[in-house]
């Protein structure tokens, strides 16, 4: 009975902690992020998810923007190296509520002759451009603690991309079930219409790029996803998908990087104590 109590209360904890992008700002500009459950979301280049629960199965063929995304009506313009701040919530006035797991963001290349609301993201190609796991050494906590304490988190696009139409594909991927198998790591993907001005002078500037497509960017038995060891002191976590894509901007040079969250996250353990409780509960102790 302890243990089905204490089982069920987690469960709680994290149906209440799902969520989706609240708000991005792109060029300078804030955008709101259409609530999942609203029948007549206002204008915005991010896409409309209809339910803020996340994605359980890796070959989900929601896996490209979100379970039932929608195209936007609007296209937002940026530039070449310019950062993104998003903020995750999990209601309209909470915060994200999960704290293990990588944040990362692609993009995919609209086609010439087409617009990115228009764009079926089924088609896309997607190159990875910015990544976040642990915020320090082995053992260390996670850069996604910060977004439940209500920081932002930050991206550059690449600073020699060519101008015209994107799909940018921003990801949070919550692991706190998967050191057990029988669980399963839980996608949360959303999709962001950008148009690029200026640009790169090179119309091959993303050519060797490495792409994936989702569904099949990754797989279910992807080590990445699957991680029993989490809650050891000398983890190191692995991203999955491509490798991250290089630009000519100094930050892209560092590993993992290409992204930012103000440094409160960074003192976050890496057992929080709401995942100790479970894993106890979960073990009979």
């Amino acid at each position: 009975m302890f243990f089905n109590t204490i089982f069920a209360l987690a469960a709680v904890a994290s149906v209440s902690a799902h969520g989706w992008v609240h708000t991005a700002l792109i060029g300078g500009k804030k955008y709101s992020g259409p609530y999942p459950f609203d029948n007549k979301p206002g204008a915005s280049p991010i896409r409309q998810i209809i339910t803020t629960s996340p994605i359980k199965n890796a070959l989900d063929g929601n896996m490209n923007c979100g379970i039932g995304s929608k195209k936007a009506s609007i296209v937002a313009p940026a530039n070449p190296g310019d950062k993104i701040t998003i903020t995750w919530r999990s209601t309209a006035t909470k915060n994200w509520g999960h704290t293990l797991g990588p944040i990362m963001t692609y993009l995919a290349q609209v086609p010439g002759g087409q617009t990115a609301d228009k764009f079926d993201t089924k088609n896309a190609k997607f190159f990875k451009i910015a990544q976040t796991g642990q915020s320090g050494g082995p053992g260390s906590g996670w850069v996604m603690a910060g977004l439940k304490k209500g920081n932002t988190y930050s991206f550059d696009l690449p600073n020699n991309l060519p101008a015209g139409d994107y799909i940018i594909r921003h990801e949070l991927i919550a692991l706190h079930f998967a050191w057990n198998q029988k669980d399963s790591p839980q996608f949360y993907p959303t999709c962001m219409q950008i148009r690029v001005g200026g640009g790169s002078k090179s119309p091959q500037a993303v050519a060797g790029a490495q792409t994936v497509s989702f569904p099949g960017g990754y797989t279910p038995n992807d080590k990445s996803l699957y991680v029993p060891n989490i809650f050891k002191n000398n983890f190191v976590y692995t991203f999955p998908g491509p490798k991250l894509y290089k630009s000519n901007s100094a930050r892209d040079e560092i590993p993992g990087s290409n992204s930012t969250i103000t440094e409160e996250s960074k003192r976050a353990v890496i057992v929080p104590e709401e995942h100790r409780r479970m894993i106890k509960a979960r073990r009979g102790e």
